[in-house]
């Protein structure tokens, strides 16, 4: 996994749409990028070796949860799905870490924890931020997280991607704000702090 450390040089995704106005022009490359990904994402038969490496890596996470989690999970979900016409995957992980992670076969996993304290609407956004993942800077093998495991900029992408969606959905964008701030809250990592009230900064200002 990559650390949350930005790259040197890198430039803020979130510092350049700084408007309402730009964030409306930033939902038409987004939805190319979604009619793109429709095609590539989760149509083709998921490699062995990549399921090997999930169910693996959901092990190592505590494993997966089969209740009524999950079944409201792929309800808030649906949303994504149907808008994008991505075949999203939806797995709840028994940890109480607050946190989600997506694959770039279009799996997307949220733990116990984050279903303990986000609302149904904060879920959305942190669907969306996964979806972003997906569509700007998905690893073949590997997950990406809500919090961040990767570049801040790599995560400000994902933030980016979010608020297009999002507004397109008319879902409100400080949901993404409130549950950022719920897992910076129930995180012990001052790094991750840090890097979460940085991309809230920026979300903020592009409200």
């Amino acid at each position: 996994m990559r650390t949350l450390e930005a790259r040197n040089g890198a430039k803020s995704p979130l510092g350049t749409i700084g408007t309402r106005v730009a964030i409306r022009e930033a939902v038409k490359p987004v939805l190319a990028l979604i009619f793109l990904a429709a095609s590539l994402i989760g149509c083709a038969h998921t490699p062995a070796n990549t399921s090997a490496a999930m169910a693996q890596w959901s092990h190592e996470q505590g494993g997966e949860i089969n209740d009524c989690r999950v079944d409201r999970l792929r309800a808030v979900g649906a949303t994504w799905s149907e808008r994008t016409n991505i075949p999203l995957r939806f797995h709840v992980l028994n940890t109480t870490k607050v946190v989600a992670y997506s694959w770039p076969t279009g799996d997307v996993y949220c733990s116990a924890g984050l279903l303990n304290v986000a609302t149904d609407v904060e879920l959305k956004a942190a669907i969306a931020h996964e979806l972003g993942h997906m569509l700007t800077d998905a690893k073949p093998g590997s997950p990406q997280a809500f919090g961040g495991n990767g570049s801040l900029t790599a995560e400000e992408n994902a933030d980016c991607c979010a608020l297009a969606l999002m507004k397109g959905a008319n879902i409100p964008m400080d949901s993404l704000v409130t549950l950022l701030t719920k897992v910076s809250q129930a995180s012990h990592s001052e790094q991750l702090r840090a890097g979460i009230q940085a991309r809230i900064r920026l979300i903020r200002q592009a409200q």
